[in-house]
């Protein structure tokens, strides 16, 4: 056997086969190489190979000239099961920090189950289309109640459940479409802590099967507000309208496909494109690299691009916007508190070294000026390492 145990691929588009090595490794392949993999898969040898490979492809290629193309393209990445070429990192999770797991895969798939009914492709689509238009009455039409005139810790103990409720969902719907799904845990995005659910395997579906996996905490999400708002409807429970109305509003802010919330995502789905802020930046890096004023004032620059390379630079555009539109309006907000944070974040250390931190010591503002410093030198890095290139 020339490949890894437990090596898969399927179909992933039109042109493309996503190959599974493991359950945190995917690749994507085209169809030449996917043809050469499923000729190593079916051989027992690499001669055996070498002769498929010539027939199948209608080449002459000689033995020493095959295993170097095999090395080419598949060697480093786990694939081979006798791989001589050193260890390719692939793209590694970066965004979040501190992972903690709270729930193995089996706990997480039994929690799910209520949910998992829901997640039949043609149930989820009418539940959900149901579901938000009883939500969009709920915002519309009644007035939301001032928080004095609800618990307050009532209301967060019917909020901070969406979190687990929300990476349920993902959970049910790998369940429910029988692929393998990991556990839920914890973690900080930035410095904003949340909750994540481990489906990476949700690569080996269906275009359709990622697109309700990746909605699936939104809808788990959607669905709890409207329990909530039934509730509301029934008893006339304030503080149920209160949290009904707070996690419809919130849903809207997990569409953004700028940062790495569902709507992000979704669109990577929506559009086959996997990676989707690594790739965007790779072709506005390339742009601007051959964009000079030279250029410009000699008139030779012309627009010559795929449909997907124009969305990508359309995408890495906003996106940079939206980061500098993030920066510029936290800096307006909280110039003074900017720059004081150097002295409040010492002042906050020495209150943990005493154990003598409050709740109220760690603000909103604060996260916001930790986020532009975070933000803001990670920006500054990144054009500095663009600029050396």
């Amino acid at each position: 056997m020339l490949l890894r145990e437990n090596i898969q691929i399927k179909p992933f588009d039109a042109n493309r086969n996503v190959l599974q090595v493991d359950e945190n490794r995917h690749f994507l392949l085209n169809q030449a190489t996917s043809d050469l993999v499923e000729i190593l898969s079916s051989s027992t040898n690499l001669m055996e190979a070498h002769r498929s490979f010539n027939t199948v492809f209608n080449h002459s290629l000689s033995y020493g000239a095959f295993t170097d193309l095999i090395d080419h393209k598949l060697g480093g990445y786990r694939i081979l099961k006798k791989d001589a070429i050193t260890l390719k990192p692939g793209i590694k999770n970066t965004y979040l920090k501190l992972k903690l797991p709270l729930l193995n895969a089996r706990i997480a798939q039994l929690l799910s189950l209520p949910l998992q009914p829901f997640f039949k492709p043609r149930v989820f689509w009418f539940s959900i289309a149901v579901i938000s238009l009883f939500l969009v009455g709920m915002v519309f039409g009644f007035a939301w109640p001032q928080l004095s005139q609800v618990n307050y810790l009532t209301l967060l103990f019917l909020i901070y459940p969406t979190m687990l409720i929300h990476e349920l969902g993902h959970i049910a719907a790998c369940a429910k479409a029988k692929l393998k799904h990991g556990g839920i845990g914890f973690g900080f995005y930035f410095v904003l802590p949340v909750m994540y659910a481990e489906i990476t395997n949700i690569w080996m579906g269906s275009k359709e099967q990622r697109i309700i996996a990746n909605l699936g905490g939104i809808f788990a999400e959607l669905l709890y507000a409207g329990v909530l708002g039934i509730i509301y409807l029934l008893f006339q429970s304030e503080v149920c309208l209160f949290a009904c109305i707070s996690i419809s509003t919130f849903v809207l802010w997990e569409f953004n496909p700028f940062v790495r919330f569902d709507g992000y995502w979704l669109l990577s789905d929506i559009t086959n494109t996997p990676n989707l802020v690594v790739r965007s930046k790779r072709v506005l890096l390339n742009v601007f690299s051959k964009t000079t004023f030279l250029n410009w004032k000699a008139n030779r620059f012309k627009i010559s691009a795929s449909p997907q390379a124009i969305f990508l630079f359309g995408y890495g555009l906003i996106n940079s916007f939206f980061i500098l539109l993030l920066l510029g309006y936290t800096f307006i907000t909280y110039q003074k508190e900017i720059i004081q944070f150097p002295v409040s974040l010492y002042q906050i250390l020495l209150k943990i070294s005493r154990w003598d931190l409050a709740i109220q010591d760690v603000n909103g503002a604060l996260l916001s000026i930790l986020l532009f410093y975070i933000l803001s030198i990670r920006y500054l890095i990144i054009q500095y390492k663009s600029l050396i290139k």
